[in-house]
């Protein structure tokens, strides 16, 4: 169960061995001894064996919560209020919907270099993962993370508040009404 104060890691989707389901289980499994970090797994798993076989042998620790299944959309908002921060330790892919959705629930995201992780991460809180050494630095960045949470939401919601549609719509106007456009 995870508690109000816990420090939650999120991996959500797509449970698939590009996606570093494997590496995220095994930092699990190697931090279960820090009590107030919680990692929670949401998602449907790729049909292979060594992937349901991870997920049934860790499925009883106390600081790992799997939902292995398809995640209804009404639920969805339920996994990313319950998180602190989304973990992406992708190995392979282009882009992620889950880090659309970090983004507009305002998590800041671990991730690593793939696809257009690097371009979109330049303008969003998180912490790159090596992903030449994803198990090692994937712990280590979950345990910086955890020490420097406060600042990396609190750089989310700022940039939450620069992106809000109303904040666009103010810029837009204020474009629209300048003197020089003609």
């Amino acid at each position: 169960t995870i508690a109000e104060n816990d420090f939650v890691v999120l991996f959500f989707g797509f449970l698939g061995e590009r996606k570093g389901i494997m590496e995220f289980l095994d930092v699990a499994d190697r931090l279960s001894g820090r009590a107030s970090i919680k990692f929670m797994v949401a998602g449907k798993p790729e049909n292979k064996t060594f992937i349901r076989d991870a997920l049934d042998t860790l499925r009883d620790r106390s600081n790992l919560v799997i939902h292995d299944y398809s995640i209804p959309f009404a639920e969805v908002q339920k996994y990313f209020s319950a998180c602190d921060v989304v973990a992406l330790p992708y190995t392979e892919g282009s882009t992620s919907g889950v880090l659309k959705l970090a983004m507009a629930f305002n998590k800041p995201v671990l991730w690593t270099d793939v696809g257009d992780f690097p371009e979109t991460m330049k303008s969003w809180p998180g912490v790159q993962v090596d992903k030449s050494n994803l198990r090692q630095d994937l712990g280590e960045k979950v345990l910086w993370a955890h020490e420097h949470i406060l600042e990396m939401v609190e750089q989310a919601n700022g940039l939450a508040a620069e992106f809000s549609w109303t904040a666009i719509a103010s810029r837009c106007a204020e474009f629209l009404t300048e003197d020089n456009h003609g």
